[in-house]
């Protein structure tokens, strides 16, 4: 079975009428592959547990900015992504986001809407991706709506030419994918869309 959902996996984000904390647990590795480090932990809101990966790689830094911020890059990198758009654009650092994912055998098909801001210095980038509720998208007929959902990128130029790369997410599928499952693949596919992403930066 495929687990192409989570390619774009986000940490889901709880929304709360009062303020909380959210207390996560600690970061365990998880999986390591050459210079690619995944780590996970619990956190209490939820059972899917959250996992961060951290790379070191070269490229060149303005190629890493214009393939995050190209709309495409989801379809490049996942099995299932079948359509990712721009809705729309709030201002020059803002975009809203549609995706839809054709999700293999018996699993519903799954999509979402985000909002995705970026910062960027001279020597760093950074994008979070949060859930976005637009009216101008409805929910489609057979697919289930992703509605808690979270990740964030970081790149950062080293002395040495390097990139260093932080890539923390979290996501609730919804339906009935069940956590365990969501658990015991998030490492695996976190290090297969890095490797995609990576040939991206250098071609």
């Amino acid at each position: 079975m495929k687990s192409t959902l989570l390619l774009i996996l986000f940490s889901f984000i709880n929304h709360v009428k009062s303020p909380t904390i959210r207390v996560c647990g600690e970061w365990a590795r998880y999986t390591q592959k050459g210079e690619c480090h995944v780590y996970m932990r619990q956190c209490p809101d939820l059972p899917i547990k959250e996992f961060k990966v951290l790379d070191r790689f070269y490229a060149d830094f303005d190629k890493i900015v214009k393939v995050m911020e190209n709309a495409n890059t989801t379809q490049q990198i996942s099995e299932t992504c079948t359509e990712s758009r721009i809705i729309k654009t709030l201002n020059t650092n803002e975009v809203i986001q549609y995706f839809y994912f054709d999700m293999p055998l018996t699993i519903s098909d799954r999509d979402i809407v985000t909002k995705n801001t970026s910062y960027q210095t001279p020597t760093s980038y950074k994008s979070i991706s949060e859930i976005y509720t637009d009216p101008s998208v409805p929910e489609r007929k057979g697919a289930i709506r992703m509605k808690n959902a979270r990740s964030s990128f970081y790149f950062e130029k080293q002395n040495d030419g390097s990139i260093k790369m932080e890539y923390t997410a979290r996501a609730d599928p919804e339906g009935l994918v069940p956590a365990w499952f969501v658990n015991l693949l998030a490492g695996k596919e976190a290090i297969k869309m890095t490797e995609k992403l990576k040939k991206l930066f250098n071609e």
